[in-house]
């Protein structure tokens, strides 16, 4: 695991998770933090940008775990829904910075419906050549509460990471490999439409 390229697009309690588990595995690790202050507080010896137009990617494929926030938004009529903006705008920035076999991995917290990942495949596939589970790979694994802390109170409750993709292949199954270091078990949940 030691040639895993891993970049990292947000570094909140999330992000900083990754990051942290991720140090233990590889040393190919970048991180995307907007948060200037966020940014200078990772102390590991990493690469390190403050916008994604200037990430420089790795050669060889690389795994982006999206990491941004989702903030709730309230209706006018009192109803609410996650957005999924800052990810939009992460994976407008990004298409241009892919390669094939790099796999993308939502973190952040969405609402698993058709519609939003599809918004999501479409940048990815309008702005590059790839096709999403043939060239390159989105994955939805969307985090609820941090395996990492051992002070969390619900520590216990996170023993199985779902990775939800449209094909297994070589790079899903290494991404899987990662996870089984920090979960109990992960499950792969493939299918042609998440």
């Amino acid at each position: 695991m030691k040639d895993l390229n891993i970049c990292i697009i947000g570094c909140g309690y999330i992000g900083m998770n990754i990051l942290e588990e991720s140090i233990k595995y590889t040393n190919n690790i970048m991180v995307c933090e907007i948060n200037k202050e966020k940014l200078d507080s990772i102390e590991f010896n990493i690469k390190k940008c403050m916008h994604i137009k200037n990430l420089k990617p790795f050669d060889t494929e690389t795994f982006y775990f999206i990491c941004v926030d989702t903030p709730l938004i309230k209706t006018n009529n009192d109803e609410s829904y996650l957005s999924i903006d800052n990810i939009i705008n992460v994976f407008e920035k990004l298409s241009n910075k892919l390669k094939k076999n790099d796999t993308i991995i939502i973190e952040s917290t969405i609402n698993p419906n058709n519609k939003n990942i599809e918004i999501l495949i479409n940048i990815i596939e309008s702005n590059t050549k790839f096709k999403n589970g043939v060239d390159i790979n989105i994955v939805l694994s969307p985090e609820r509460v941090s395996p990492v802390y051992e002070n969390t109170a619900n520590q216990n409750k996170i023993l199985v990471k779902h990775i939800a993709t449209l094909n297994i292949n070589e790079q899903i199954l290494k991404l899987k490999n990662f996870y089984k270091n920090i979960y109990k078990d992960v499950v792969l949940l493939s299918n042609n439409t998440y």
